[in-house]
């Protein structure tokens, strides 16, 4: 069994999304230390085709190397890509002046293909990508969770393929999409609340104690047995870390809030490392609204529910002032335009 079956990228003739195989291509090659020297465009091949540049030292110095990406997504149907699939390959090398192919696939490719690809060589280089190499790229250790769920519930971090296997049967459990993504590994954990509409204010940052791999559910909600919910968890505030860093995070904070049109309140999660800032998640309903770091801040509970009391009303006038409708004389301008048409 894949732990990546590229089912949920749609595939290459379906509709607007069309194209979405080959933007992770483009991505995951670029995530590979390849330069992209031109992106793909509406395709699957009557468009502009993927090429990607890699830098190489040697006793000469640097030198380029070019490579032409083809992206054959068959994953709906679970198919091996066809020698029939890839045709008019060295054609292409050449109108390109590549000196490379990259063959990337969601699938297999036949044997035939593979008889095929491999006669490129020694005239061309050529990588392959198909299913299986690209899922032992992954960069384990994995956090895997259900896209849609918070609180830490069946979140897991595997170690290895096959506990991720596992872990993604657990999400899907919960979720019918699963999201995976790498640990960053000897990180930090800092968070930071956020009060305020149009012009946030940013709170004293924390730092979560885990005495596990990651801040678990029943370390958030149930280590400290007083049933006060994150309240209750275990955390250092203000987080020990320098000045220029808390202030870096706090405005990050601010960013990140306006950048989705924040209302209300708002908890960001970070992960520190070696100094370098990375924004994990954006939480809108965070667990007991973050109320213990606006206390940490002087305000009182209820302070703090009054001003999203505030908040809202103030979101609210906002948005009555708002036009969402607008009457117009056009479809019956196109109806008249229809009718007349059809006159003898």
């Amino acid at each position: 069994m894949p732990a990546l079956d590229f089912k949920e990228i749609a595939t290459a003739h379906a509709g607007t999304e069309r194209d979405q195989f080959e933007l992770f291509a483009r991505d995951f090659l670029e995530a590979e230390g390849f330069e992209i020297v031109r992106g793909p465009d509406q395709g699957p091949d009557a468009g502009r085709d993927l090429i990607v540049r890699e830098r190489r030292q040697g006793p000469g110095g640097e030198s380029t190397y070019n490579w032409l990406v083809t992206c054959k997504h068959k994953a709906s149907s679970g198919a091996s890509v066809s020698h029939t699939d890839e045709i008019n390959l060295r054609d292409r090398i050449e109108t390109h002046r590549c000196q490379g192919l990259i063959a990337f696939y969601s699938t297999l490719p036949s044997s035939t293909l593979a008889t095929h690809l491999a006669a490129l060589q020694p005239q061309y280089g050529l990588l392959i990508y198909d299913r299986e190499k690209i899922e032992a790229k992954l960069p384990y250790p994995l956090f895997i969770k259900p896209a849609t769920l918070g609180s830490s519930i069946a979140i897991s971090r595997p170690a290895d393929r096959q506990a991720a296997l596992a872990a993604i049967d657990v999400a899907l459990n919960f979720d019918r999409r699963v999201l995976i993504e790498p640990a960053l590994v000897g990180s930090m954990e800092i968070n930071c609340a956020l009060l305020g509409n149009t012009e946030p204010r940013a709170s004293v940052l924390e730092h979560p104690i885990s005495f596990e791999d990651f801040l678990t559910y029943e370390e958030k909600y149930m280590r400290s047995g007083t049933g006060k919910g994150m309240k209750g968890a275990e955390r250092l505030i203000p987080a020990p870390i320098p000045d220029d860093l808390t202030a870096q995070i706090r405005q990050i904070a601010i960013d990140a809030f306006k950048a989705i049109d924040g209302r209300g309140t708002a908890r960001i999660d970070f992960l520190l490392k070696d100094s370098k800032v990375y924004l994990n998640e954006i939480n809108t309903m965070p667990g007991s609204l973050a109320l213990y770091l606006w206390q940490a801040e002087g305000m009182t509970p209820v302070a703090v529910v009054d001003e999203l009391i505030r908040l809202a009303h103030e979101a609210a006038t906002e948005k009555r002032g708002t036009t969402f409708d607008y009457k117009t004389g056009l479809v019956a301008q196109a109806a008249a335009r229809g009718i007349k048409g059809i006159k003898k």
